[in-house]
Order: C-alpha cells, then structure tokens, then sequence
C-alpha cells in the first residue's frame, strides 16, 4: 500500500535499504489511507527497520481502535525497549535499542492467540525476554495504518523508519 507523508519526513538516503524516512518526534508521521490493518485476533507479523538515539516514547506502527483490545501499537518506550500494545494490556522487551544503530524490529501475534501476552516481540531476529499485563486483541478498524504515530496521539517517533512490513 502507498502512504501519504504528513509534517515533514525526510527521505534519507543512508536507510538499511534503499533508504530511509527520517522522523523529528514533531509531527512526522505516514498515513495509509484507506487501510485499517489486520483486525480482530487474527494472526499477523509487523516488522520494521528503526534507528534511533532519542529517550522519548516513539510510535513505530500503529492503526486500530480507542477501547481496551483494540489498538495495535508497536512501539519504543522511553527506556529504548520495545513495546506492543492494544489499550489496556501489553508486551515489553528487554532490550534497549534506542542506541543510534539500525536494529529489526518486529512483533507477531501467532495463529490461535487470543490475547497480547501471547505476543512474540523479536529484535535483530532473537526472541526477547517479555513481560506483560494480559488483555483480549480485537483490532478494531477504527484508525488507519500509521508509520511513526497513532491515531490522533502526539508521541511520534524521532529517528529513521524502513521497509515497515505487515504480513497476514
């Protein structure tokens, strides 16, 4: 799908591939209009290339809805871990990568699961150690698929983004 760039991205042309979008944290963000992501509790991977050194919490991929469940929200916490949440519930990695190297991100919710615990976080392809608080996935097609925010929220994502891959 094509994305529409809102605020200022800049194309950069040292990504990990081919180039990549480069986010300030101040209103960058790419909209996919017309695209709500996968919903419910079906099974999905959502991966990216991300390279950043900020300690602000930044939205990597986000669409979804505003009640409990019903976001899916891949994410760097403040600490540099990555996170994964639906609204009430989430998985959190170990891992600090909030480090000004590139590092793969990705989260995948396994065929059958039914709830975020159940949320496999990867980074540079090893499984990480998680912690979670437990919540029901129902992806709701409220908001359309964004890169480097969520819906009308104002945490957006500062530092490089590339090749964002969804997979069914």
């Amino acid at each position: 799908f094509d994305g529409t760039l809102y605020g200022n991205p800049v194309w950069d042309p040292n990504g990990r591939v081919d180039g990549a979008l480069k986010f300030d944290g101040d209103g960058d963000y790419v909209k996919i209009t017309g695209w709500r992501g996968i919903a419910g509790a079906n099974s999905r991977t959502v991966c990216a290339w991300i390279k950043t050194d900020s300690t602000t919490v930044g939205e990597i991929i986000s669409w979804g809805g505003d009640a409990d469940g019903e976001r899916w929200l891949l994410m760097l916490k403040a600490s540099g871990e990555l996170r994964l949440a639906v609204v009430s519930g989430s998985v959190n990695g170990t891992k600090q990568i909030n480090d000004g190297f590139w590092h793969h991100v990705a989260a995948v919710l396994p065929v059958g699961a039914l709830d975020v615990s159940d949320v496999k976080l990867y980074v540079d392809g090893i499984e990480e150690s998680t912690t979670s608080t437990s919540q029901a996935i129902n992806t709701a097609g409220v908001y359309d698929v964004k890169i480097g925010v969520f819906g009308s929220s104002l945490r957006y994502f500062n530092g490089l983004i590339d090749e964002v891959r969804i997979y069914n």
